[in-house]
């Protein structure tokens, strides 16, 4: 299961790091980091790609988890009093953390977005270093239309508040509609079913296009946690049967549930890459380079299938 924070540590407690000696002579730069989620899994690996950059760039840390738009508003508030060298936020909401960003950009406080971006048109991100979520989207598509059968009619467990994910649903649609593969199947979308950011309501809302769908060959989940909300027991899941579901990050969890054929596969990011990344970026940043495009992208490539694979093969 996803690792859970121990009810010893607070909610919204503070976790700060410093990370190596500074420089005689010269303090080291200071960066705010600000992480929603960091309970779960991906965030978890993002966390610890920051870590080790900032140990090799000589930087301290100031790393907190937002639970929340207003306490992550408040932590980018902190770092601006703190006045931090530059601020790094996994934003918990792309569209209301725009003021945040707008009152760094006030301070003259370079603010780096990973893996959300800000959808805000007021304020401006010095960069946003992110997983190239279209390709993503494709390679998940390919996936769904290995795995089915001709005609197939498949579902997305969708939450389209998220910018990152908005670009993985728009990759998929768009690899199901108009790559050979996809469309030698004649594969189709017949349902796209919205859930809270924070997963609630993905159980239900799977059960009843089950339910609706009797035939339905496949569902893609924009990512592993609403896939893990949805099948709870999902270790328990008979292996290749329909729906065959696809996923988004393989997780370890997931990537274990693919090997034994639960999950058909994922598209699988590379949270640590990210985190050093995005790292590297502030590091180029205070150094004097500027990005030519501020929308740094982090290869995708695909985790399965595995036994599937090998019913598959052997049947055809």
């Amino acid at each position: 299961m996803l690792t859970v924070r121990t009810a010893a540590i607070a909610r919204g407690a503070i976790l700060s790091f410093a990370i190596a000696a500074c420089t005689p002579g010269k303090p080291s730069p200071t960066i705010g980091v600000s992480i929603q989620n960091l309970h779960s899994e991906f965030y978890t690996a993002l966390k610890t790609g920051i870590q080790s950059r900032a140990r090799a760039y000589n930087y301290a840390l100031i790393l907190r988890d937002a639970d929340s738009d207003a306490e992550q508003q408040m932590q980018v508030e902190d770092f601006i009093q703190r006045n931090v060298n530059a601020i790094v936020i996994v934003p918990s909401n792309s569209k209301t953390i725009g003021s945040a960003v707008l009152e760094a950009n006030t301070a003259e406080i370079p603010l780096f977005t990973a893996d959300i971006d800000s959808t805000s048109l007021d304020s401006e991100v010095a960069a946003y270093i992110a997983s190239d979520n279209i390709q993503g989207g494709a390679k998940a598509a390919q996936l769904m239309c290995e795995g089915v059968h001709k005609h197939a009619s498949i579902a997305i467990i969708d939450q389209p508040e998220v910018s990152s994910v908005h670009d993985r649903v728009a990759g998929f649609t768009w690899a199901v509609n108009h790559t050979q593969q996809c469309k030698t199947k004649a594969v189709r979308i017949i349902a796209d079913v919205d859930v809270d950011v924070r997963h609630d309501g993905a159980q239900g809302a799977t059960a009843e296009i089950m339910q609706t769908h009797r035939g339905l060959a496949g569902i893609f989940f924009v990512n592993d946690e609403s896939m893990l909300a949805a099948f709870p027991r999902l270790e328990s899941r008979k292996p290749c049967v329909a729906p065959i579901l696809v996923g988004y990050d393989a997780i370890d969890e997931i990537q274990r549930d693919i090997d034994r054929g639960a999950v058909y596969g994922d598209a699988r990011q590379h949270p640590d890459q990210l985190g050093w990344k995005t790292l590297d970026e502030v590091h180029d940043y205070l150094n004097g380079k500027r990005l030519r495009n501020p929308f740094v992208k982090i290869a995708v490539d695909a985790y399965g299938p595995r036994q599937c694979a090998k019913r598959i093969a052997e049947s055809s």
